[in-house]
């Protein structure tokens, strides 16, 4: 049962991002996105307690040749706490680097 959940939350995810971008412009356009559950290694001493989640994403013109002329390139780490019941919800994210893209 949790892989079919996982599956599904993944795949929604995606086709979320893919009408987002089909939204976006009427241009061809790609999104990369990593991601890292409990990443130790990108943790630094300002950070909130806890072992963070990390993403980075890259969404450009599918034309584009020069990654600094993306849409919004933004890398960041999500810390947790849990709430009043017990649950884990998201604390802080921490931005490593972003570049919105214009309104």
């Amino acid at each position: 049962m949790k892989d079919k959940v996982l599956y599904g939350e993944v795949m929604k995810a995606a086709e979320n991002l893919a009408r987002a971008l089909r939204a976006y412009t009427g241009e061809p356009m790609n999104c990369i996105l990593s991601i890292f559950t409990r990443d130790q290694d990108v943790r630094t001493p300002d950070d909130p307690q806890g072992i963070p989640d990390y993403y980075s994403v890259l969404i450009r013109s599918a034309e584009c040749e020069h990654y600094d002329d993306s849409t919004l390139k933004a890398v960041r780490k999500i810390y947790y706490c849990d709430d009043d019941f017990g649950n884990e919800k998201i604390m802080k994210v921490v931005p490593y680097y972003e570049r919105e893209a214009e309104s």
